[in-house]
């Protein structure tokens, strides 16, 4: 009988990213294994020292914020993948969230919303919070936009909690309104909408605020819920799991990085439909998303906001700088994507719900949009659903 791969998980299952990694890992061991695990789920690593001096692991996956934590789990020819430092990780194989595409991700939203004052807040001593600002900063850049960044270090262990909410205040304030305020994840995202509400500064309608992680609980804590870029932990997961078999297997690589890539945006309370001056241009949007399942026309949306062709079409481009066809395209674009992501329903299926024609006309329909396939979409950003 082969032997069973021993692999320690050092992964917290506190937050929602974590879970979503283990969820990964996990489902690659139900459906390539069995594996056994040993986790410590409150990422005690002084815990696991006697375990790996004594269980003869074959593999580690865990989250390690320092690089002497890293150092103490190191052991020869025992494969390690690590995530979630302060710095980034040379010599081990690591997991990493693709900061550039989050930042991407977070300035198309917020153009999309119609935003001209921008606004970046993390931690200066977070290289990942760094990564994601100069991505954000850069995207707008090639739109003809400056950001402002609010960058302090780590404050739970450098600055009063006062203090730092203060500053907050301070610099929400002299921000230009409305104004768009990327945070670098969910928890700093909170504190923005903490130092809101006290200093009185309405939020979406005077600052609108987008967190990256889409951890739900910390998303519901505050009042408004707060807007989210969803990542793929889970295919991460499963992916770290896959490469971590081949190294158990012996399989020898120089220190690789497993990208996790933002999904989408959840919408929710802290960001707003659009800042528009436009009833008009509101109403026809509201529209399109709404009937995105049906194959709408430009008339149609004419004949719901009540308006004609020409000056429907004219106050679409002064405010959303494309056509209303290309907008109702953009529309049902989205809703293919999120049923490939979200559901293991066949591409067919999802052709005749969406009232396209055959398999080829809406392949051809999204590969025009996005530059790939259904198919490649999927399997880039779709849930892991497989039993």
């Amino acid at each position: 009988m082969p032997n069973i791969p021993k692999v320690i998980l050092l992964i917290s299952t506190a937050r929602g990213y974590d879970r979503a990694l283990l969820s990964g890992i996990t489902k690659y061991a139900r459906l390539h294994g069995p594996w056994t695990f040993y986790n410590e789920p409150g990422g005690q690593h002084e815990r696991v020292i006697p375990i790996l001096e004594n269980w003869n692991a074959d593999g580690i996956v865990a989250h390690v914020s320092e690089l002497e934590q890293l150092e103490k789990l190191r052991r020869p020819g025992l494969p390690v993948i690590a995530f979630g430092g302060k710095q980034k990780y040379h010599s081990v194989h690591t997991i990493h969230p693709d900061s550039g595409a989050i930042g991407k991700m977070a300035a198309d939203f917020f153009l999309e919303k119609n935003f001209r004052n921008f606004a970046f807040c993390g931690w200066s001593d977070m290289y990942w919070s760094t990564e994601r600002g100069e991505a954000f900063r850069d995207e707008l850049k090639k739109h003809g936009f400056k950001i402002q960044f609010y960058s302090r270090p780590q404050m739970r262990y450098q600055r009063p909690w006062e203090k730092e909410q203060k500053l907050l205040m301070d610099w929400l304030k002299s921000l230009p309104k409305p104004v768009a305020v990327m945070a670098c994840n969910d928890d700093r995202a909170l504190h923005i909408l903490e130092a809101c509400k006290n200093q009185g500064i309405s939020v979406p309608n005077e600052v609108a605020v987008l967190g990256v992680d889409n951890d739900r609980l910390i998303c519901h804590l505050t009042n408004p819920i707060l807007s989210s870029i969803e990542l793929d932990y889970e295919r991460t997961g499963y992916e770290a799991a896959e490469f971590l078999k081949e190294l158990m297997d012996g399989a020898k690589y120089e220190p690789r990085m497993i990208s996790a890539f933002p999904l989408r945006v959840i919408e929710r309370g802290s960001t707003p439909a659009l800042i528009t001056n436009e009833p008009l241009v509101a109403r026809a949007l509201d529209f399109i998303y709404v009937n995105s399942k049906r194959p709408i026309q430009v008339t149609d949306v004419a004949e719901a906001v009540v308006a004609s062709r020409r000056t429907l079409e004219q106050k679409f481009r002064n405010e959303r700088n494309r056509s209303v066809l290309q907008e109702i395209r953009r529309a049902r674009v989205q809703r293919v994507a999120r049923m490939l992501e979200e559901t293991n329903l066949s591409i067919y299926k999802i052709a005749i719900i969406l009232g396209f024609t055959s398999v080829n006309n809406i392949s051809r329909y999204f590969r025009r949009e996005t530059g790939i396939s259904p198919s490649e979409h999927r399997e880039r950003f779709g849930q892991i659903i497989r039993q």
